[in-house]
């Protein structure tokens, strides 16, 4: 298996509209989030059993963010 870098991650400010889980049989599930970042709608895809390191989700939900002005 590749390894990927965690230089090649990024960071998504989005809503997400809908969510799925692939089967509890699928011997690697994902847990499947649409969202949008208001021009685009993105498919994240969250292997919810990995098997390698690092395998921690980082994440933030902060409805009254705004971006910095000046």
């Amino acid at each position: 298996m590749e390894k990927i870098s965690l230089a090649t991650y990024g960071v998504l400010k989005c809503r997400a509209l809908e969510r799925k889980i692939d089967p509890q049989i699928d011997s690697s599930p994902h847990y499947q989030v649409l969202v949008s970042d208001g021009q685009k709608k993105h498919r994240v895809a969250i292997n919810v059993k990995s098997q390698e390191s690092p395998s921690d989700l980082l994440y933030l939900v902060n409805d009254a963010f705004q971006l910095p002005t000046g």
